[in-house]
């Protein structure tokens, strides 16, 4: 079993106090703490010692890292204006309640997918992080057509997903959110995920190229390789449908299909530990803007 515990010296009257880790913490907010790098992994075993990890990468700020000492930063991640505590409280135990199931979840496959990073279990995380967007590929669409304050945008916005009266297809539902949310959101629209291949001019990186190019090019053009620098750049609003071709590419191995050479890139474990990192980023900045519309629907 794997347990989140507090990794911060939070004192009573801390800014930041009621994001302490415990019993009663919502496990949304345990999902934020999580993705910003603040807590420890437990993972405990009947026959064995406690293996304990640091979750120490902000994963929603990669450039901030968060210590006692600037941990207030934590509350500018989740409100626009900082609530008093006692407002922040009531906050607190109105969102126990709120989709507690799905949170924890969801903070369930996100602790795999973090403590199997720390343990160098690359590919292992990629599944976990692919089966955390499948959890949020029906919650996000539904989140953000309940804010609309017109029934008729809602409407339109949902039955545009299924086109042609088909349901859509893997993370169909997410994809359709994100083209609608990068309308609306013009950071979102215009940021791309940009990730370095290392030791560029290696052998690794040579074959891992021509392979992209040959093979996920062909299925995501938006998806490409700078060859000067080494750096694959993909739209923000495109990752998600990145993510399920790397994924199909990798494992479903269709015939008459091109699909990833596996052997040649010296199993799947170097290409995940290349891209995981930078897909849990991503995955970070979604979850936690429809996080924010949850938790402002409980501050009215």
């Amino acid at each position: 079993m794997i347990s989140i515990v507090e990794n911060l010296d939070f004192g009573d009257n801390h800014p930041a106090s009621p994001l302490k880790i415990s019993e009663g913490c919502p496990e949304i907010f345990k999902a934020i703490r999580l993705l910003s790098g603040t807590v420890k992994l437990v993972a405990s075993y009947e026959d064995a010692d406690d293996v304990e990890v640091i979750a120490d990468k902000n994963y929603v700020r990669p450039d901030q890292e968060i210590r006692n000492e600037n941990s207030p930063d934590l509350i500018s991640y989740i409100f626009e204006e900082t609530p008093d505590l006692d407002e922040f409280l009531r906050i607190l135990r109105n969102m126990r309640g709120r989709n507690h199931s799905f949170y924890k979840s969801l903070c369930d496959e996100l602790s795999l997918c973090i403590f199997a990073m720390k343990n160098e279990r690359h590919t292992e995380a990629f599944l976990s992080l692919y089966r955390s967007l499948e959890r949020m590929s029906a919650a996000c669409p539904l989140i953000y057509s309940s804010r609309q304050n017109d029934f008729k945008t809602a409407h339109t916005f949902l039955s545009g997903i299924y086109k042609d009266e088909k349901s859509p297809g893997e993370l169909g539902l997410l994809k359709a959110f994100l083209s609608d949310y990068a309308k609306e959101n013009q950071d979102f629209q215009v940021a791309t995920l940009d990730v370095p291949i290392p030791n560029w001019g290696g052998a690794f990186a040579v074959e891992l190229t021509r392979q992209w190019r040959d093979v996920i090019e062909r299925e995501a053009s938006y998806a490409r390789i700078d060859t000067e620098t080494g750096i694959i750049t993909c739209p923000f609003p495109k990752v998600a449908s990145l993510i399920v071709t790397i994924r199909n590419r990798s494992f479903h191995n269709l015939s008459g299909q091109k699909n990833l050479d596996l052997f040649r890139l010296m199993g799947p474990e170097p290409l995940f530990s290349v891209l995981t990192p930078h897909f849990l980023h991503w995955t970070a900045y979604v979850f936690l803007d429809f996080a924010r519309w949850q938790i402002s629907s409980v501050r009215l």
